[in-house]
């Protein structure tokens, strides 16, 4: 007994050694990009595990990356976060030929990066899931929008459709002259998704669906004589497989839009 007594802390260390080195950071996360006439894209990124742990926690590295809205990568770049650090991150500043119209851009922090210090207290804050804002712009900023990170990707692969999904935010439709909604298949396998436009009666009003390839991105637009004569309407899909609800931009008749992750 006295012998058991001795090894058991020896052994229970021994435990929470090996347990810290097990992989602890969740897959990357992923939001829409958009590169076109009227808008740019970028994404502002922190070290937010050394704000949780900042007596263990110095500089973490993440990996980001960008694909197109076929799933094709156009590059993938391991950038260093100081201690607290942030970094606000153009796909432009990384790649120099054409970036695509849209496409998906991904970030994750770098676990083969972490020293086996950092991971063993890093263990204490469970899973880690990268974090990121997107900010829409204009090129001149007059018209902004920031959104927070979509999903995990890839989400699991399932069989048939989802549970319904329905935005609980409303479109006033004379306020409008469109709206336009940017849409991620997160899976890795080509999907068929569907966006639906319903009224204040839960009745469809229009609806879209499209062949997506793997981490693709695909966009649609609605005229607002297409929303018929509804006051209200909003947005809804049944082929959500994790996080990844649309981008909805409402265009207004003077040329200026509001966009949210609805």
């Amino acid at each position: 007994m006295i012998i058991k007594d001795l090894l058991r802390p020896i052994y229970r260390a021994y435990l929470e050694i090996k347990d810290s080195q097990k992989g602890r950071v969740s897959p990357p996360v992923t939001q829409i990009f958009i590169n076109d006439e009227t808008r740019r894209t970028s994404f502002s990124i922190t070290n937010y595990p050394s704000f949780l742990l900042p007596s263990r926690i110095g500089k973490i590295w993440y990996e980001i990356s960008l694909s197109d809205q076929d799933g094709n990568k156009v590059f993938s770049k391991d950038i260093k976060l100081a201690k607290y650090g942030s970094m606000e991150i153009s796909p432009d500043q990384f790649y120099s030929k054409k970036l695509p119209n849209r496409g998906l851009f991904f970030a994750n922090i770098k676990e083969s990066k972490l020293s086996f210090v950092q991971k063993f207290h890093l263990r204490k804050l469970g899973r880690l899931t990268s974090h990121f804002y997107t900010l829409y712009h204009s090129p001149d900023y007059s018209n902004l929008a920031m959104v927070h990170p979509q999903t995990v990707a890839p989400v699991p692969v399932s069989e048939g459709k989802s549970n319904f999904w329905y935005s609980q935010f409303l479109i006033k439709v004379s306020a409008i002259s469109s709206i336009e909604l940017f849409q991620m298949n997160p899976s890795p396998r080509k999907a068929d998704l569907n966006l639906i436009v319903m009224n204040m009666d839960g009745k469809e009003v229009i609806s879209s669906e499209e062949s997506v390839p793997a981490f693709g991105v695909r966009n649609i637009k609605f005229d607002q004589k297409m929303l018929g004569e509804n006051e209200y309407v909003y947005i809804a899909s049944d082929t959500l497989r994790g996080n990844e609800k649309p981008i909805l931009f409402s265009h207004y008749p003077d040329g200026t839009y509001t966009a949210l992750h609805t």
